[in-house]
């Protein structure tokens, strides 16, 4: 593609790590067996206070393949005061010389064509973000399949282990917010939509990830919880965003849209049917006491079955655009076995909304923030 691409911007690609010394090489692996000419990126790695001797490995591995035919420019910088990875993330972003920037994970694996699929849609000088796809590595357990079919289905906005920004316009907007601890890509996808650039997806611009978490319900459901709860932080903050009804445009036919009502959807809906939920049983345990309550125990069950319905549907329905795309053995137990998934999902992050706006783990975060600023105080 190197000779006949007609677009060829130079492109700076972040990667924020912290501990990822079992990982990373992986990662910048696929960064050299990228297709996008190799003079026309650099890979910018930004350390966060990794312990596990990644700082080394890292530094390492550049002198390594420093002198390779067709290398590809390897940065570090390390030392950074790290509340989050915005923070890292921002950091790498005033050092990069792309005019456009893009962003993945050192324990993810980019494919091949992952920049040649991300970068054409920039040529439209009104885009300012494009997206691509998250896909699961390890599909030989039922969970990480059940995820993969998830993601394939339903995500179709920007996060920070697969999408791009044109500098211009993610400065533009102030960067990532730094004290956001998750959800922060969502935050500056829509700071950047309403500053009225064009954000597009890309379903052929896949990341490979294989999160540890995975491997264990409980671990996979912890981490549901906390990214639910996480979440809230940044629904406060753009909650007038969120009711906009400006869409994803479509770019060249297939490019993919996505409406404010789906984030709303994402993150509302869980939370309103655990709490239709609650109350019913709430209410059905007074109701022993007084009897007529108990109607109103009906209704208020009512709205969650068809809360849990439209969910289920929602999800469900999604499916058929990815039908095609599905290769796995067993499909058809996966089907089943997906709307139970998503049911448990939805209980899962609703719980963990609830959690956060009701600002239950308040003394955790200030025990939190303490800790990171003594930790920020110690000399590096």
């Amino acid at each position: 593609m190197g000779e006949d691409m007609p677009f060829v911007p130079f492109v700076s690609v972040i990667i924020a790590v912290k501990d990822e010394g079992a990982t990373i090489r992986t990662t910048l692996d696929a960064m050299r067996l990228q297709k996008y000419p190799h003079d026309r990126f650099e890979v910018i790695i930004v350390d966060g206070g990794s312990r596990d001797g990644t700082i080394d490995y890292i530094e390492n591995y550049i002198r390594e393949h420093a002198s390779d035919r067709d290398s590809v420019n390897m940065r570090l910088i390390s030392g950074i005061p790290r509340r989050g990875p915005s923070d890292a993330r921002n950091a790498g972003v005033l050092e990069s010389k792309g005019e456009i920037i893009a962003f993945t994970d050192g324990d993810c694996v980019p494919s091949k064509n992952w920049l040649e699929e991300l970068i054409p849609p920039y040529s439209d000088e009104d885009v300012g973000g494009v997206g691509g796809a998250l896909r699961y590595v390890d599909l030989k357990n039922s969970l990480s399949r059940l995820e993969d079919l998830f993601a394939m289905a339903n995500y179709r906005g920007f996060i920070t282990s697969n999408m791009s920004y044109r500098k211009e316009a993610f400065i533009e907007v102030g960067m990532f917010d730094e004290s956001l601890c998750c959800a922060e890509d969502a935050d500056v996808y829509l700071r950047i939509r309403d500053a009225g650039w064009r954000v597009v997806y890309v379903d052929g611009a896949e990341v490979y990830h294989d999160p540890p978490e995975n491997r264990s319900w409980y671990e996979y459901t912890k981490k549901q919880f906390w990214f639910a709860k996480s979440d809230v932080g940044m629904i406060k903050k753009r909650l007038g965003l969120l009711v906009k009804d400006r869409y994803m445009k479509e770019q060249k036919g297939k490019l993919e849209r996505t409406s404010s009502w789906r984030y709303f959807a994402n993150w509302f809906l869980p939370a309103f049917s655990d709490i239709f939920l609650i109350l019913s049983l709430v209410v059905f345990l007074v109701a022993f006491y007084i009897p007529f309550l108990s109607i109103i125990g009906v209704a208020i069950f009512g709205l969650w079955i068809l809360t849990i319905c439209y969910v289920l549907y929602w999800r469900i329905s999604n499916l058929s655009r990815i039908s095609e795309k599905v290769r796995y053995e067993n499909k058809m137990y996966l089907y089943f076995l997906y709307p139970f998934y998503v049911l448990w999902m939805c209980i899962v992050r609703g719980l963990g909304s609830i959690w956060g706006w009701l600002g239950i783990f308040s003394v955790f975060e200030y025990r939190a923030r303490k800790d990171a600023k003594k930790s920020s105080a110690v000399p590096q």
